[in-house]
């Protein structure tokens, strides 16, 4: 592929199918730090800027992932949006 200056190169999207998911849930366990991007939007000027934010999971379930965040507010994520946004 050749690129030129001022020119992107776009990436197919990954996509997941539920055969994936035994693969998906052996790479997390109970007790595993996880730093996952998340995008946050401003109130007031509707800025969306990305956020780091660092969770430790709880749970595993057949197709969601329970986690803790530091200030131990819980989330449940899917393996797949894990996959996406894991840092």
């Amino acid at each position: 592929m050749n690129l030129s200056a001022g020119k992107m190169a776009l990436s197919v999207p990954i996509r997941y199918h539920v055969r994936d998911l035994p693969r998906l849930q052996k790479k997390y366990r109970p007790g595993q730090h996880i730093t996952v991007m998340q995008i946050r939007e401003d109130g007031k000027e509707r800025k969306k800027y990305p956020q780091r934010k660092e969770y430790i999971i709880v749970a595993l379930y057949p197709f969601n992932v329970d986690c803790v965040d530091l200030y131990g507010h819980h989330e449940s994520f899917g393996y797949v949006q894990l996959e996406q946004s894991v840092v």
